[in-house]
Formats: structure tokens, C-alpha cells, sequence
């Protein structure tokens, strides 16, 4: 058809043109709210800690408020500060004090937040000398903490819930020869009460109190009042996502830090998967008492894949606060979570859409693909913000969509560049969810025009082999997948004829040729196009003398 025909024409010529922390509600006055403004915060406790839930969530929030303070979670399993253990425990509880020396001089914190109680009573009836040893070893973390120089944050133990207990028929009535964690007293909430009441008491003593044991409580009284069953602790002690939720949100409150800003899914998992790495790292390199817990990386080695981690991190609450912006308040976008399911993709991506001023009906989609790794992947968030891009849409009248892959540090970049083990999918889901989102309904069925970079490459050649009847043409900037698969390492796709009728473009950096890693690129371009030409294809190479592998404007 004559509209497809002159696509074909005018977008393989006109590519050759194109490139590839507000902290409002954190200051009062002229400073920030405490403990927002610190640089490294601890946290210590016990089991509730250990799972870091809560943690990732504050964390989340201070990054999109415009903090970035380390948050350590040395949080650890069975612990207690008070050094007792009920007999029918598998082993002596660990004590904090046996290493809040070494966790101190070796995190080197500004601010401690401690939370502490539930194991310290033991799960047993109150009793004098136990509350007794609980104060003991609070005022003995109070006293190491300011000795140290930090500032310190307490936070009650939070509710015991007996619901769930209660249901299953393990809790004991008072006058019971023994209770454990395993067959708690029944009113042990009770006790826990007790301890969140003398926490409370020690404002004068401490930077800050936090009473979780009132919120978590309320929250869940009020939940009942509609759901008689509802709990967040299915064995009454240890939390849900949804109880470390409302831990994360009581903290925040404390701190100042607001109105919270709800992060896409992809950002929390980034920080939740950066907080399990240095959480089991920091734990070994301060050690502990407590048997059975899988050794960390070296906090070396831990650093290094956590600044991997960063990099996504801080492109993706750019990526926030670009939202806000005006100049982004033209971009559509979608979120894809990664998948367990077979045959789906294994990670999370985000689609952008950007559609020119006043078009009434769209022609064709320009798609602009990133290559691999965390920087290329960040790049990709902002592909449809650029101005050369754009005006080459707005010339043609077609869509602008460009991608950012999950760039997980150590993954294998063929987890998304072979769109076979499922990219290919969430392209086409992303069409027909902004199809819905923009009204312009034929989104899903106007032809494509293929840009992609390294990885990106990869993706677009086989893309041309899966729909080449969607495709008018492709750039394949230093990528391709043909070497790869005349090879046999990756899988070969089965070669249409209808495929060798799409115009392709090959541009490879001259300096690619001789380079130990990237000839790759360079050698796959050209047999590629002697391999299409032999099929008489509409190929075309043209290096670029300038550049290696790495990305330039290019002129003709």
C-alpha cells in the first residue's frame, strides 16, 4: 500500500538523523526533619527487623523526598537486649550486646533506630524480674549508643495478635509450666503493653520515640470491625507485608517525611533486593550468635553489586520525578512486572509512549530499543523525551515508544534481547494497554519501524523474523542476533520469506571491527548482510568511522 510504501522510504532515510528531590514535607523551617537529614542510619531488633520489609519501604520514601541516607539493617533473628530465653527454645537466644559494640564502630551510624520487646518477655505472663532485665539492657543500649556519638530512635515492640493462635489452638492460659514462642500466653499482648509503655517513658532520655505497638493495634482493631478474621501476623508475632506497611508508614509519620509518594513496583523491588545483599553482608562482617544463618558476601564485594543496584535505583526515582515535570506531562506509560510463569519475561520493564501534538490518527510506531546492562537501561527511561526522536514522530505522523529493561546486575541480557522468551509479548501487550490509555485505537495494528542499539539490535532481528509482516523497516545500530543464531547460540528462528522484504539498515562502529569484546557486532552486521543479500533484501551497512560500539549523532 502507497502509505506503507512511503514510511518505508522516509523513515529509512530521516534515521540516519537521530542520536541515540524535592523534599516537600521534609524541612521545617530551614532544617530538615530529624532523623531525615542523617547519613547512615542502623537499625537493630529482632525477627521483624531481621525481614527488612519495613526498612526497604522507608527507605523508598526518603529517596523519592530527596534523601539519599544509607539505611543497615543489622536486624537479627531470635534476638533479644535483654540476654534471656525461654527453656523451650532451640537454642540460647542471641543477646544484642554481644555485638552492638562491633555494629556501632563498624557501621559507623548518625542515627540507631532500636526496636525490641516482643522476644524479651519471652512469650511468657509478665513478671517483674524479666521486665526488669528488658530495662536493663535498654538503658544499656541507650548508654552505648550516645557514647558512640549517634542519636537514637526507640520503637516499641508492636501488638501480638492471639487471633491467629487462638484459631489454631496453641496458645496457653495463665499458670502453664512453660510457654515458648511456639506456645505463647494468651494474654501476652498484655506484656507487651507493659514494655511499650515504659519504652514511651524514655522521651527525656532519647532523640525519639515511636509507639508502633498503638498503631499496629488500632490498625488492626479497625480492620476487624469489618473482617472479624483480618490479621497481619498469620502466627501473631511476625508480620506481613501489609503489617510492615503500616510499621513503615508510622516511622515516616515520626520522622516528618510526607505526604508519601507511591513508588512504581519496580523501584521497591530494587531497594528490597539492594537491603537483602548488604542486610546478610553487614550481618557477617559485624557478626553474631545466632545459629543457622547463611553467610553474606564480603562487604567488599557486597558494595560493589549494591552501586550496581544504585544506578537503577536513582534512574528510576528520576524517573518519579520526571513525572512531575511538565515537559514529561506528555508521556504515557506502563509498567509490566517480571514474571515466574514460563515462557514469560523474567523481568520487570517499563513502555513509554509519546504521541506528537494534535495527531488525529496514528500511521506507525517508531520504537526506540536500549542495548544491555543498568546504564543502558536507564538511558531507556528517558528515550522518548528526546527532541530528535520526536521531531521525527511529529514529521510522519506515528507513535514514539521507547523501553527500560530490568538491567539486574549479573543477569543475562538475553533474558529480554531475544524477545522469544517473552519481550516480544510485553511489546505487544504495551501497544494495546496504550491503545486504551490514548483513545487511538489502531495503535494496535499500524505498522513498526525498529531502531535498536547493541542488545537492542539483537531484539529487532528477531523481531523481523517473528513479524515481519508488522515492520517497514529496521536500524540495527551495532546489534544483531544473526551471528548468534547461524551459530547455534541461540536458537535459529524459522526464516520466512516475507522477512528478506523488510528494508534494514546496518550501522556498526568502524572500531568495532578490531575490538576484542564488540567485533562481534561488527563480523554478525556484515554476514548478516551478504546472508540477506544472497536472498536479495533490501540490506544496507554503513559504519561509522568514528565510533566504536558506544553511541554518536550520525550524519549524512
Amino acid at each position: 500500500m502507497p502509505v506503507v510504501k512511503k514510511i518505508v522510504s522516509c523513515l529509512s532515510c530521516m534515521l540516519l538523523f537521530v542520536v541515540v528531590c524535592n523534599p516537600s514535607g521534609t524541612v521545617v523551617g530551614s532544617e530538615k526533619v530529624f532523623p531525615a537529614m542523617a547519613k547512615r542510619i542502623l537499625f537493630l531488633g529482632d525477627s521483624i527487623t531481621h525481614a527488612g520489609d519495613y526498612i526497604a519501604l522507608i527507605e523508598t520514601q526518603l529517596r523519592l523526598h530527596g534523601h539519599d541516607c544509607v539505611l543497615i539493617n543489622l536486624g537479627l533473628p531470635s534476638e533479644t537486649c535483654s540476654g534471656l530465653s525461654e527453656p523451650e527454645h532451640p537454642f540460647p537466644r542471641p543477646n544484642v550486646q554481644t555485638r552492638i559494640d562491633a555494629a556501632l564502630k563498624k557501621t559507623h551510624p548518625d542515627v540507631v533506630v532500636v526496636c525490641y520487646g516482643m522476644n524479651d518477655g519471652i512469650y511468657y505472663p509478665f513478671s517483674d524480674e524479666r521486665f526488669q532485665a528488658y530495662q536493663v539492657g535498654m538503658k544499656q543500649i541507650i548508654t552505648k549508643v550516645k557514647a558512640a556519638g549517634a542519636k537514637l530512635v526507640l520503637m516499641t515492640p508492636p501488638a501480638f495478635d492471639p487471633l491467629p493462635m487462638e484459631q489454631q489452638g496453641t496458645l496457653l492460659p495463665i499458670g502453664a509450666k512453660e510457654y515458648s514462642w511456639k506456645a505463647i500466653y494468651e494474654d501476652y499482648d498484655s506484656v507487651m503493653a507493659r514494655y511499650a509503655k515504659w519504652i514511651r517513658q524514655q522521651r527525656d532520655k532519647v532523640d525519639r520515640v515511636i509507639d508502633l505497638h498503638t498503631v499496629v493495634s488500632n490498625y488492626v482493631t479497625s480492620k476487624r470491625k469489618t473482617n472479624p478474621r483480618f490479621t497481619m501476623s498469620p502466627d501473631g508475632v511476625h508480620m506481613n507485608h501489609e503489617g510492615h506497611t503500616v510499621i513503615a508508614d508510622a516511622v515516616l509519620k515520626a520522622w516528618g517525611v510526607g505526604p508519601e509518594t507511591e513508588p512504581d513496583n519496580s523501584l521497591v523491588a530494587l531497594v528490597e533486593r539492594r537491603q537483602k545483599i548488604m542486610h546478610a553482608a553487614w550481618l557477617s562482617e559485624v557478626g553474631h550468635q545466632r545459629p543457622g544463618m547463611k553467610s553474606g558476601l564480603p562487604i567488599e564485594e557486597a558494595d560493589k553489586l549494591s552501586a550496581e543496584i544504585e544506578k537503577q535505583i536513582a534512574a528510576r526515582v528520576l524517573r518519579h520525578q520526571d513525572a512531575s515535570e511538565s515537559a514529561y506531562e506528555d508521556v504515557y506509560r506502563c509498567h509490566f512486572p517480571a514474571s515466574g510463569l514460563p515462557g514469560e519475561l523474567e523481568l520487570f520493564v517499563d513502555f513509554d509512549l509519546w504521541l506528537p501534538p494534535g495527531v488525529e490518527q496514528i500511521r506507525g510506531v517508531i520504537v526506540h530499543q536500549h542495548g544491555c546492562g543498568p546504564g543502558a537501561s536507564n538511558a531507556g527511561l528517558t528515550a522518548v523525551c528526546d527532541l530528535h526522536w520526536r521531531e521525527l514522530a511529529k514529521k510522519w505522523d506515528c507513535a514514539l515508544i521507547g523501553s527500560s529493561y530490568e538491567g539486574r546486575a549479573g543477569s543475562d541480557c538475553r533474558l529480554w534481547c531475544d524477545p522469544r522468551k517473552g519481550s516480544g509479548d510485553r511489546f505487544l501487550q504495551a501497544l494495546t494497554e496504550f491503545a486504551d490509555q490514548t483513545g487511538h485505537l489502531e495503535l494496535r495494528d499500524v505498522p513498526w519501524c525498529l531502531w535498536g542499539h547493541s542488545g537492542g539490535g539483537f531484539w529487532a532481528s528477531l523481531m523481523q523474523t517473528i513479524h515481519p509482516d508488522r515492520i517497514v523497516a529496521i536500524w540495527l545500530q551495532s546489534g544483531t542476533a544473526f551471528g548468534y543464531w547461524a551459530k547455534g547460540d541461540v536458537v535459529a528462528p524459522s526464516m520466512k520469506s516475507s522477512i528478506y522484504e523488510v528494508p534494514v539498515m546496518a550501522c556498526p562502529g568502524a572500531k568495532e571491527q578490531n575490538h576484542e569484546k564488540f567485533h562481534r557486532a561488527w563480523d554478525g552486521l556484515h554476514a548478516m548482510k551478504a546472508a540477506y543479500r544472497l536472498e536479495d533484501a533490501p540490506f544496507g551497512i554503513a559504519p561509522d568511522p568514528r565510533t566504536g560500539h558506544e553511541l554518536s549523532l550520525i550524519h549524512i
